[in-house]
């Protein structure tokens, strides 16, 4: 049923590689300092409070989301432009939360090639 890697090996390097250039990207343009984040602790409570902050983006995200389903509910076409922003703004959250757990872009790849054999 799941045939979506057939023709892809997802744990290739070229899939890494693509990965982790958008995830450079994510770690560049958003860092955790005290100048984008004042209220961050000091350095032994710092994961604590990214895995905390990205639950709140995902929460925000999601409300987007609902927010957008429940006007296609009442006959609204999708608004692609906004669906497109909540896709990207999701995908940020992802990568940037796998960065501040170190979670390499290798065993997330792995983990969905296995979950979707």
């Amino acid at each position: 049923m799941h045939d979506l890697w057939s023709e892809r090996d997802l744990t290739s390097v070229a899939a890494t590689h693509r990965i982790d250039e958008l995830r450079s990207f994510v770690v560049e343009a958003l860092p955790v300092t005290k100048t984008q984040y004042p209220a961050l602790p000091e350095a032994d409570r710092v994961i604590a409070f990214c895995v905390k902050h990205s639950a709140l983006h995902f929460s925000k995200t999601s409300g987007q989301l609902a927010a957008l389903a429940e006007k296609m509910d009442h006959g609204a076409h999708p608004d692609l432009g906004e669906a497109t922003k909540i896709v990207a703004n999701s995908l940020v959250n992802a990568l940037k939360l796998a960065e501040e757990l170190s979670i390499s872009t290798e065993s997330i790849l792995t983990f969905l090639s296995q979950k979707y054999p």
